[in-house]
């Protein structure tokens, strides 16, 4: 029986404990947590060694497409966060993407084209942490690199848990690669276009809910500092452009009609508008 107590308390305190962020508030849930581990101390369930499972790998239940959610920096660069916002900005440096007790991403922007103001996502760093469905595994894409990479850094491109599933996997075409964390119903997205990446995460709902929101570009979105508003840099190009001393390589109305005939739409045209804008290029 005292095994039995054992192996129920270290369940649900580990249940528990991984829910804290979820339940940060909840007075009821914080009194439960507090007594689970007055309990776990009290009968030394530290010293509890539970014995391997042949298969301790459960999926989560998945989510209709109306619980999941997207995330993706694209462009000089862009991003539209969880929740539908769209911004622009121009931090340089490296900063978590998505962080949660599955994985993170982390994206490092730089200055790319060497003029003031412009910078571009240069490296991707993808970390899948040891969980009971997978191993720690790490994948790294650099706008240096000629080529997407096509596993990840040890080699490896899938990986299986004892009844031959598959939890995790890279799929790659060309200038795109899919991290696919099947487990999870999870997946991440590298593309590259001449010396840009882009990246984007596509989560479901409760999972990206239970993710730190502090420093996250998915979940905060870019420092005040460092955004850009498109729409007044649009209204008035020539102005914004001498006010941040950049250089317009494209004239404002040709970049509308280039954007225009790859049919994109809302936000994503005035950003398609902008990078051409100011870049020149059709890769931004």
């Amino acid at each position: 029986m005292v095994l039995s107590a054992e192996m129920a308390l270290s369940t649900y305190l580990h249940c528990l404990n991984d829910t804290t962020l979820a339940c940060r508030g909840n007075l009821q849930f914080y009194t439960n947590l507090f007594a689970m581990r007055k309990q776990f101390r009290e009968f030394n369930c530290a010293f509890y060694k539970p014995r391997l499972a042949t298969n301790r790998c459960n999926f989560l239940p998945k989510s209709p497409l109306s619980r999941m959610r997207m995330c993706s920096l694209f462009g000089d660069p862009h991003l539209q966060r969880f929740d539908g916002t769209m911004q622009s900005c121009t931090e340089e440096g490296a900063r978590p993407f998505v962080d949660n007790r599955h994985f993170l991403i982390q994206v490092t922007n730089a200055n790319i084209r060497n003029e003031p103001h412009t910078t571009a996502v240069s490296k991707v760093t993808v970390l899948i942490r040891s969980h009971n469905c997978t191993r720690s595994l790490q994948y790294e894409a650099s706008s240096d690199e000629e080529t997407l990479p096509i596993s990840f850094v040890d080699g490896v491109t899938h990986y299986n848990v004892d009844d031959s599933r598959t939890t995790v996997e890279i799929r790659a075409n060309g200038d795109y690669v899919e991290i696919a964390m099947h487990h999870i119903h999870s997946s991440v997205h590298i593309r590259r276009r001449g010396p840009y990446l882009s990246v984007s995460v596509v989560v479901p709902e409760n999972l990206q809910r239970s993710s730190p929101s502090s420093e996250s570009l998915c979940t905060t979105g870019c420092r005040n500092r460092s955004i850009i508003a498109i729409d007044r840099a649009l209204a008035a190009s020539n102005q914004f452009a001498k006010c941040y001393s950049r250089k317009l390589h494209v004239p404002i109305k040709l970049a509308i009609d280039r954007c225009r005939s790859v049919q994109v739409t809302d936000q994503y045209f005035d950003a398609c508008v902008f990078d051409l804008m100011l870049t020149g290029s059709d890769n931004a």
